[in-house]
């Protein structure tokens, strides 16, 4: 059981309101903790303040005419620009608090698209693969699950997540995963042959398949919540240990160990399986009752931190890492 409800959150959420915090945290704590929506008064007046702020503006004025930063996945070290990818300046947007309406990510989404209908390939260097062919093949599935995270609802979605879902039921038909039935259900319906394919516990695959217009059944999901909440190397591109160990709040692991929790959330059952972090997290709160990660805390270009425009004023720091921590909690009580 949960030691803390929502009222507790919203609670905090106004505290942190009445120390006049920056655009974003103050956007973020109206939209994701207190519930305010786009008819309110004061969610306008925070959106348009969100539109000016020193990060937002930065992702605005470093984007390319294409809706791009440059290259998608992999960082180019020839060029000094302030979002090493693509990705990590969406990751940024959201953070942000940016959606799929804002124009920034309007205006990268289109090309997103080009690369999933096979119509465009990214600008990075091909990778190496057993197959050539593979290349085509990722960019196609890593661009929707990018278009994943910022419209987890898009029509377009639905062919890459039926592929995700039914390779995830053959790799589980044992009712243990099987990693050589999920290669061989996925050369089948990529229709490329792959000595070693992507599996579905990479970053990837989870938010292909956590994309909200399609559930996996009760039992499927849970299943595989359970196997990647416990797999000894977490999820590969966000954290790469056990998940289910709770690292010191302190340490360089807690900000990796924290986003693979935002991750799965995207799935309906992980609160469920999640109880003893959640309350774990909730005990973490400083004698003021807020959170502060420390000094380790990873920072941009590679996280969103800071959402405050910066953390030369002490509280600043406080009060970005309890709006990051109210908003994970906070989607506790999203059917409520």
């Amino acid at each position: 059981m949960l030691r803390f409800i929502r009222n507790d959150l919203k609670t905090i959420a106004e505290r942190l309101l009445d120390m006049q915090p920056d655009p974003v945290p103050r956007f973020r704590l109206l939209r994701d903790v207190l519930g305010y929506g786009s008819s309110d008064a004061a969610y306008q007046e925070a959106e348009r303040d969100l539109g000016q702020s020193k990060w937002v503006l930065q992702l605005a004025d470093s984007q390319w005419d294409d809706g791009t930063w440059g290259r998608f996945h992999t960082q180019d070290y020839s060029r000094k620009q302030p979002f090493p990818t693509t990705e990590s300046a969406i990751a940024i947007a959201l953070e942000l608090g940016l959606d799929q309406h804002s124009p920034i990510l309007q205006k990268v989404m289109p090309t997103i698209l080009d690369y999933m209908a096979g119509e465009a390939v990214w600008p990075d260097p091909p990778e190496k693969h057993d197959n050539p062919q593979a290349w085509y093949v990722w960019v196609r599935h890593f661009s929707a699950a990018i278009l994943a995270l910022i419209d987890p609802h898009h029509a377009q979605l639905d062919e890459f997540w039926g592929l995700w879902a039914e390779a995830l039921q053959a790799a589980f038909q044992s009712g243990a995963y099987d990693r050589q039935t999920e290669i061989v259900a996925l050369n089948a319906l990529m229709q490329c042959r792959m000595k070693n394919p992507v599996p579905f516990h990479k970053r990837y695959p989870l938010l292909i398949l956590s994309a909200a217009r399609n559930r996996l059944s009760d039992d499927l999901e849970r299943r595989m919540l359970d196997f990647v909440m416990h797999y000894p190397a977490g999820i590969y591109y966000v954290y790469g240990k056990d998940i289910s160990v709770l690292p010191p709040l302190l340490s360089r692991d807690f900000g990796p160990w924290f986003y693979a929790h935002r991750l799965l959330s995207r799935f309906r059952l992980w609160k469920e399986l999640a109880v003893d972090a959640l309350n774990w997290i909730w005990e973490q709160r400083t004698p003021e009752g807020l959170w502060d990660f420390g000094s380790k805390i990873g920072r941009k270009p590679y996280t969103g931190f800071p959402l405050s425009e910066s953390w030369r004023r002490p509280e600043n720091r406080t009060i970005d890492c309890t709006t990051t921590v109210l908003g994970l909690l906070s989607k506790c009580f999203d059917d409520e």
